[in-house]
């Protein structure tokens, strides 16, 4: 056996050696540059999984802002479709009102019950008027 030893390097077995100890401090800082890789993957996937959750909350929150806007534009669009028949019906109601006022004047019926008929609707207009602010 010493024989083969003596027949490699020449010096006995100082090469193998050598060469053995050479390798094993690179194995060593390999085993070292894998364990900071392995720490440096494990931070990008802690980090990951963080920004992961900060998106998903992020999308919840959108989801929600979503759902409460569709909320606010049904009761909206409902809101605006009561008032639009409401002024239907005023507009009806006026348009009476502005027919009445046309037909006293074509009959010639005088002032008197023209300006009877304005101060009604004034004071009406004003009793309302003071009802609703209270």
């Amino acid at each position: 056996m010493r024989r083969g030893m003596a027949g490699r390097g020449g010096t006995g077995g100082s090469w193998e050696r050598s060469e053995l100890f050479a390798g094993s401090s690179a194995a060593a800082a390999a085993g070292r540059g894998d364990m900071e890789e392995d720490a440096a993957v494990r931070a990008m996937r802690e980090e990951n999984d963080a920004l992961t959750r900060d998106l998903e909350s992020k999308a919840d929150l959108m989801s929600r802002s979503a759902t409460r806007i569709n909320h606010e534009v049904r009761d909206s669009m409902a809101l605006l479709q009561s008032v639009g028949s409401g002024v239907s019906r005023a507009r009806s109601g006026v348009a009476g009102a502005v027919d009445g006022v046309s037909k006293i004047v074509a009959e010639g019926g005088g002032t008197l019950p023209l300006c009877k008929m304005v101060g009604v609707m004034v004071l009406l207009f004003l009793v309302v008027w003071f009802i609703f602010l209270r």
